[in-house]
């Protein structure tokens, strides 16, 4: 009925994207870049290496539409003295959205060739009514779960509504199984109060005194209660059939690609500095002002960026029950009470797979006083090497969790999220357009530089069902 897909698969389920940016990495505007985005310092997925690749080609793109040409862009025209420097600066500068946003990590990545375009994902569908689930129904986790049960695989149909119908009173009621042939001897049906059982004769025994006959073959059954059934009360049955005999009866599975239409949206800033302010710094300290701003700045966006996507997911995420409260019980030390506030982040992992039947959360989205919290539940808080810098962060990891922390949350309030190698494992779709680019420097009259970053990507929460938010109090 499914089956795990390697990263490979994966990557060909948008096939089409990955052969263009395996096409582009050949040419030669894009070679060097491409061969530099394979190095281990990178540490770069195949997603994260051909989103790169994609948002390039469409930055040479805008940029040659606007009359720049693509070598100025690329530094073709360079000394080779001139493209390490270009690759020391320049080329991070470039790629310091794309590899380095915490979003390849935790939701669906979907580069879009164009400024309006799709993103896509999967559904799986039953095909087939069998049992309490209908033809139609989700399964396997996309949007809220459908009737996923033990038996859609099995011969047995279980929990099949019984078709009512009370030709003489409301004791006798008619249905006609819908997988046939039907094992004999298989066969039952309750209203919740009488059981009948089948005798494996064409006869029916029902535990109150009720009796009814069945038909084997055709699947028809009739049902004589002993005492009437209450308006309203389902009754329903339970059966195997013979796969064999009616390979019809094999439940199926459907892959549905949907797809939504969205338009990249821009983030920009404009840097200005002085002559006379880069001069003394260079003077003083060996700095290069506007490499310095522009870093800054980059950083600034990308820390915007990351911020945007887990505020769309915290506002999109359901809520757990009651938060957790930092004021411990009598006799409980503060260090024993806050292991606690893991039991309510575990309760909102098992409801995400309530609510999804598919997996239980792997992150947490903390908020600063959250993450202090976790931080010092020592020795199951395991801390990861890194250095501060703006937006949101992988601090470590507590259990199965990875924790990331988020200094645009509130402070006392978290989320839970799940996201897995399939595209159908997320809930939230992140489709960059245009990577993070700076223009010339302009020096005027005024004496004053300037130079501009810009960005343009969509995004999308398609299924709030992944993540559940709570919060902590005083």
């Amino acid at each position: 009925m499914s089956r795990k897909l390697t990263e490979d698969a994966i990557l060909g389920l948008n096939q089409s994207l990955f052969e263009e940016s395996n096409r582009l990495a050949k040419n030669p505007i894009f070679s060097r870049y491409a061969k530099l985005l394979d190095q281990p310092k990178y540490g770069l997925s195949k997603m994260q290496k051909a989103s790169t690749i994609m948002a390039l080609k469409n930055f040479v793109e805008w940029a040659e539409s606007r009359h720049i040409p693509a070598k100025r862009i690329l530094m073709e025209e360079t000394t080779s003295s001139d493209i390490a420097n270009y690759i020391h600066h320049g080329f991070q500068l470039l790629t310091a959205i794309m590899p380095s946003l915490l979003a390849h990590e935790f939701v669906s990545v979907q580069p879009q060739s164009r400024r309006t375009g799709e993103i896509f994902y999967m559904t799986f569908k039953y095909g087939t009514t069998k049992g309490n689930v209908t033809a139609g129904s989700t399964a396997l986790g996309w949007a809220t779960a459908g009737n996923l049960d033990q038996y859609y695989s099995s011969p047995t149909i279980y929990s099949e509504t019984y078709t009512t119908s009370a030709p003489g009173g409301t004791k006798d009621f008619n249905h006609t199984c819908l997988a046939i042939p039907v094992v004999a001897g298989t066969f039952t049906a309750t209203d919740g109060v009488e059981n009948f059982t089948d005798n494996a004769d064409n006869t029916l025994t029902g535990s109150a005194g009720g009796t009814g006959t069945i038909n084997y073959n055709t699947g028809e059954v009739t049902l004589h209660f002993n005492a009437n059934v209450l308006i309203g009360v389902r009754i329903y049955c339970t059966y195997d059939t013979d796969f064999e005999a009616n390979p019809d009866n094999i439940g199926e599975l459907n892959l549905d690609i949907v797809s939504d239409s969205v338009k990249a949206t821009d983030r920009a800033l404009r840097l200005i500095y002085s002559l006379d302010s880069a001069y003394d710094l260079k003077q003083a300290f060996g700095l290069e002002a506007g490499e310095e701003l522009t870093t800054a700045a980059a950083s600034e966006i990308r820390a915007d960026i990351d911020q945007e996507v887990f505020g769309d997911i915290y506002n999109g995420a359901g809520d757990t029950n009651t938060p957790w409260s930092q004021t411990p019980d009598t006799g409980v030390s503060f260090l024993q009470h806050k292991f606690q506030l893991l039991d309510f982040m575990i309760e909102a992992s098992t409801q995400i797979k309530n609510l999804t039947r598919r997996a239980q959360g792997n992150f947490i989205v903390a908020g600063t006083r959250v993450a202090a919290i976790l931080q010092s539940l020592e020795p199951r808080f395991k801390s990861a090497d890194y250095t501060d810098e703006p937006g949101p962060q992988v601090i470590g990891k507590i259990d199965r969790f990875t924790v990331i922390m988020n200094p645009a949350y509130n402070q006392d309030v978290y989320t839970v999220g799940y996201k897995g190698k399939l595209f159908v494992d997320s809930g939230y779709i992140y489709a960059p357009y245009l990577p993070l680019f700076a223009t010339d420097p302009v020096a005027l009259d005024d004496m004053r530089v300037r130079r501009g970053l810009r960005t343009a990507y969509s995004k999308k929460l398609v299924n709030p069902n992944f993540y559940i938010k709570g919060a902590i109090t005083a």
